[in-house]
């Protein structure tokens, strides 16, 4: 399968960013804050755990969850919103990469910690992975119901960015399953969704995938913690069994995961063992079925997840230059969906 790899070396990031600002009105330079509270559930259940009482609904309580409005300060009238999903590390250099390439294009962002708001101080004793993007997915979906009302918001237009765990996010809200179950079957809907070096744990099935939400996936070409050839894997699986999804792919070139994130060395080695690197199967959210299905590498679906496929000593780190190459193509996507909406 070919994907389409859209590099202009002609154009650098600052003279389209600022031409992307008129889009919004006017180039900002700033943002004006503001609170805004959302509230989130909390389903039983700890890693692959999450997923059947996250397809069942099960609530066992809900949290505020704090958000971050970011307006840019000269927009003239309401702005395109883009909601940042956190990788499995929370917030961080990534998010801040993300606002500061939104906010330079003229678009108002959401940022918030799904971690803090449920006390999970360690994201690496079971609460990542599949329990965070289920949280972060419903999480965006709050914010998506919460922002429509906001006069300073263009409600008609507001997409999710995510990196790593955050990328599945995105992938994730494309359920036509949770859209219904969030807003409701003739609810909002999110404008675009962007998915940054993804290839965490649940992803949805392709059936449930929408044919209404363009998504555009980029994955790091030297990635060897969550390997493009594993993320391709469902790709594939999504465009044969579901062609109607406007999935784009456009890969990073001479990038690793964690590109996005000022705060990671350049080029940092690390040695860690996780049942998900690499290798690992998707766990798919059937929300149809109560058995747990799983998309492994060979494109076959089966109930069994292998925790064997564990992997040690990837590569991570920020590039500046992939940074940039990778919000030029966000923000050029994201002026074409949202100029896309009726």
């Amino acid at each position: 399968m070919n994907y389409r790899a859209r590099i202009d070396k002609q154009q650098s990031l600052p003279v389209l960013l600022l031409a992307m600002a008129t889009w919004a009105g006017a180039a900002s330079g700033s943002l004006a804050a503001e609170r805004i509270d959302l509230e989130g559930p909390i389903y039983e259940g700890e890693g692959h755990n999450v997923i059947a009482p996250f397809k069942n609904n099960l609530v066992t309580s809900t949290v505020r969850i704090r958000g971050n409005l970011n307006v840019p300060r000269n927009a003239a009238g309401p702005v395109p919103l883009v909601i940042i999903a956190h990788s499995a590390g929370g917030w961080g250099g990534e998010g801040e990469t993300i606002k500061e390439a939104m906010d330079e294009a003229g678009f108002a962002t959401l940022d918030y910690d799904s971690y803090a708001a449920r006390n999970w101080e360690n994201p690496s004793r079971g609460k990542g992975g599949p329990k965070l993007e289920a949280h972060q997915a419903a999480d965006a979906y709050g914010a998506l119901k919460v922002l429509q009302s906001n006069p300073r918001i263009d409600g008609r237009r507001i997409a999710i960015v995510g990196t790593s765990a955050g990328g599945n996010t995105a992938l994730l809200a494309a359920s036509e399953t949770l859209h219904a179950r969030y807003v409701g079957k003739n609810g909002p809907r999110f404008a675009a969704l962007v998915a940054l070096y993804p290839g965490g744990y649940l992803l949805p099935t392709a059936t449930d995938s929408t044919a209404k939400t363009p998504i555009l996936i980029l994955p790091a070409e030297k990635d060897d913690f969550m390997k493009w050839e594993r993320t391709k894997v469902w790709i594939d699986y999504v465009k044969r069994e579901n062609p109607d999804v406007p999935l784009d792919v456009v890969m990073v070139p001479d990038a690793h995961h964690s590109f996005m994130n000022k705060s990671a060395p350049s080029g940092n080695q690390y040695n860690v063992g996780t049942p998900v690197a690499g290798t690992c199967p998707f766990a798919l959210a059937n929300f149809s079925t109560t058995g747990r299905a799983y998309l492994q590498l060979d494109g076959s679906i089966s109930t069994q997840f292998d925790p064997a496929c564990q992997g040690r000593g990837a590569t991570t780190g920020y590039s500046w230059k992939a940074a940039q190459f990778a919000m030029e193509q966000t923000v050029t996507f994201l002026k074409r969906s949202f100029a896309a909406v009726d």
